[in-house]
């Protein structure tokens, strides 16, 4: 739904191991930053792949750079 997971959902009995990647890129949306996103995800990209997700990391990092893009020229039009 476009929320960040609370911490608490990574760390279910038995599921911490499981979701240890997408806690990580989770971390990484947290704190903004992109290297590290990108990082993340060529580091679990297979895990991605195997849960069928991947593309839907990937579309989310495509509507974040569009948004980010958008931003810093929205900015730079009303500060010149």
């Amino acid at each position: 739904m476009g929320e960040i997971p609370e911490k608490s959902i990574f760390r279910q009995p038995g599921f911490a191991g499981a979701l240890r990647p997408y806690f990580q890129l989770s971390e990484t949306v947290r704190i903004g930053d992109l290297a590290a996103f990108h990082e993340v995800l060529q580091q679990h990209s297979e895990t991605f792949r195997k849960d069928n997700n991947l593309t839907l990391i990937q579309r989310f990092v495509l509507l974040t750079h569009s948004l980010t893009l958008s931003l810093s020229l929205s900015r730079s039009l009303i500060f010149k």
